[in-house]
């Protein structure tokens, strides 16, 4: 008992000090983010203005599908900080603000926010009026954005980040293949997360990236430690950096898949029993938790301490906001109710339903045509309880997600793989390995 409970001191505090050093990383990180020169971002974004626009005007239009959304206005917050100078300011102020200047009032240009970016960039107004703070995020999807743009405009960046999605997702697969008897049950069930992801709608999207790049690359490295047989205990390391990076670089869109679908992915591969398997989901859970959530406040003290604002009352304003199920949005009342209406509704178009009835319709044969497959019942109560977790997140943050459904409605790529892997969760039936074998050396 004394031995567990020291190894479980030291892992806590081995947690605490990367926890501690990623900090002082991302902290370096954002000032060299603000070190990065800007003339030549400008001229890429000028170059790319007339795309960028089109884009604007379409988003403001509307969409027959909102999974097609973009969500061009927040990817003008972003380039409006890319762009951010203020030499009055120290350099830690400025990573620590994470600042932005508009030329008219933020408070009604939600809509407007890529044309004024241009007017700023023009030089229509010299001085802007209008200076916002985004403190409560580490905004740490700057670093890759202001660095490659110093060589690429908006349309060659994006063009780039569809490349790598592509890439990312050929490598996937060949691991996956690499599973051999869990090939066909994980090759449908990601097929399955990426009909409701629409990586095409992803990779034109500066905001939607962060967390599709989180997700793959976990589960990337959870399928090559699989097959290299790596020590299981190197896998609460994989969750906790999984934490990490999530509070790092993302806008809050959708972080619950960067955690959940590799979850699954773990379940699926090592099969535990019920009591271990319930466990190791816990214990990875915490461990992501701990890691997003110490990651983010850290930001929060840190621009507390070191500049003039609270970023306290900011950041639990937000809090209570997302949180709060009150008030009204798009001519409904904002409740639990329309949030997961509005979610549901949106992983659950036409096209959609039909694709998901076509890979149910393939795995339902596969079962069929391989009898020698039996139901695996380890690890049926942990993916279930996996795959119903989008839920919990929706009962947590339904104000956020009856605004922004047309993102959160990602989370539920956790039940959509979730249930196709339940279905397909199936182990030879004992014996039929021997039977196999005799049949290969000719015995009867």
């Amino acid at each position: 008992m004394k031995k567990e409970v020291l190894s479980f001191v030291k892992c806590g505090l081995r947690l605490v000090i990367l926890l501690l050093a990623s900090v002082l990383v991302a902290t370096c990180a954002m000032l060299v983010v603000f070190m990065m020169p800007t003339d030549r971002i400008k001229s890429h974004l000028l170059e790319s203005e007339a795309y960028f626009m089109t884009e604007a005007d379409r988003e403001t239009n509307g969409y027959t599908y909102l999974d097609d959304k973009q969500d061009v206005m927040a990817s003008g917050i972003m380039l409006h900080e890319a762009i951010y100078e203020d030499d009055s300011e120290s350099l830690l102020t400025k990573a620590m603000l994470v600042s932005k200047y508009y030329v008219t009032d933020p408070g009604k240009i939600f809509f407007l926010n890529v044309s004024d970016l241009y007017r700023q960039i023009k030089g229509d107004e010299e001085v802007p009026a209008y200076k916002q703070t985004y403190a409560r995020y580490w905004h740490g999807y700057l670093l890759p954005i202001k660095f490659l743009m110093e060589f690429l405009n908006l349309e060659e960046l994006l063009k780039l980040n569809g490349f790598l999605i592509l890439s990312l997702l050929a490598i996937y697969t060949y691991l996956i293949c690499e599973t051999k008897e869990k090939r066909i049950p994980l090759i449908v069930a990601s097929l399955g997360f990426l009909i409701l992801m629409n990586p095409f709608t992803i990779a034109k999207s500066l905001q939607l990236a962060d967390i599709f790049y989180i997700t793959i690359l976990s589960m990337i490295l959870i399928l090559w430690m699989y097959l290299k047989k790596m020590d299981e205990k190197l896998l609460l390391y994989v969750f906790f950096f999984n934490g990490i990076a999530v509070a790092f670089f993302d806008f809050l869109t959708y972080p619950l898949v960067a955690w959940g679908v590799p979850m699954l992915l773990v379940t699926f591969l090592y099969q535990k029993d019920l009591k271990t398997g319930l466990f190791e989901a816990v214990k990875y859970g915490l461990a992501w938790i701990f890691a997003y959530g110490g990651m983010w406040g850290a930001k929060i003290v840190l621009a507390t301490l070191f500049t003039d604002e609270n970023i306290f009352e900011d950041a639990a304003n937000q809090v209570s906001l997302h949180t709060t199920a009150s008030g009204e949005g798009f001519g409904k009342p904002i409740n639990l109710g329309n949030a997961l209406y509005n979610n549901i509704n949106n992983a659950t178009s036409i096209p959609m339903l039909v694709m998901y009835a076509l890979l149910v319709i393939f795995i339902i044969a596969y079962i069929w045509k391989n009898k020698k497959f039996a139901y695996n019942k380890n690890s049926f109560v942990c993916l279930t309880l996996i795959t119903l977790s989008p839920f919990a997140w929706y009962v947590v943050m339904v104000h956020h997600s009856f605004l922004h459904a047309y993102m959160t409605y990602r989370e539920l790529g956790i039940c959509v793989f979730g249930i196709l892997l339940l279905l397909g969760n199936r182990g030879e039936k004992q014996g039929a390995g021997k039977v196999n074998e005799d049949l290969v050396s000719g015995n009867k």
